[in-house]
């Protein structure tokens, strides 16, 4: 595996979707094991590690994808999830009980149109959104608004902790910290500052109260 890069695993039973994800991943320089079936995968997850996993919810009788899901998040609660569906919603691809793991990011397979849109899935996935609709960027109160990744995140930071040491308590590799990093910089107004370190305007938020967690 290349530096930077990550393991993934792709739960899809359908062969052509499989594979086209399978090989836009890898076109990413990105490691990919893909399997067909829920069984299968909690095999590959036993015996590997991995970043995230990418798993279709329907494989008709037995353990559904969001078994398998609950079960990644129960067991590897850092790991990516991305969720992989023709349905727009949960209920419509496996009943009206189904649930899903809350840092789950939602694709539905007609929305993926291009590589780079699955690769904005690896992203939140690994920054801990999901792919709900988000919430407002600010409170009534003007306090800007992170999740609960992001707030773990920010407070390492201003605890002085390093990009690697950040990257080594989520278990993820340096590269997806820095984009994880930059994007938190985005959210609080400070990428474009210019006469202030991004790093020691966000410590400053976080100590003076302007940021909340959703």
């Amino acid at each position: 595996m290349s530096n930077g890069s990550l393991k993934i695993l792709v739960v899809e039973d359908d062969p052509f979707t499989r594979t086209l994800v399978s090989d836009a991943l890898r076109a990413a320089e990105h490691e990919v094991v893909a399997v067909e079936a829920v069984n299968a995968a909690m095999t590959a997850l036993a015996d590997d590690d991995f970043h995230v996993v990418v798993s279709d919810l329907n494989f008709g009788p037995g353990p559904s994808g969001a078994d398998l899901l609950a079960r990644v998040y129960e067991d590897q609660p850092w790991m990516g999830m991305i969720a992989l569906t023709s349905h727009a919603s949960p209920e419509l691809a496996i009943g009206p009980d189904a649930e899903l793991p809350a840092p789950t990011v939602y694709l539905v397979k007609s929305e993926l149109r291009d590589v780079q849109t699955l690769l904005g899935a690896l992203d939140r996935a690994l920054a801990g959104e999901t792919g709900a609709p988000r919430p407002s960027a600010t409170d009534d109160e003007g306090r800007t608004v992170v999740t609960r990744s992001q707030a773990e995140v920010l407070r390492m930071l201003s605890e002085g902790a390093a990009t690697s040491r950040i990257a080594q308590h989520r278990n993820t590799t340096v590269r997806a910290t820095e984009m994880m990093i930059q994007r938190l910089y985005e959210k609080l107004g400070l990428k474009s500052v210019n006469d202030l370190d991004p790093r020691t305007g966000a410590v400053l938020m976080w100590q003076q109260g302007r940021v909340r967690v959703h």
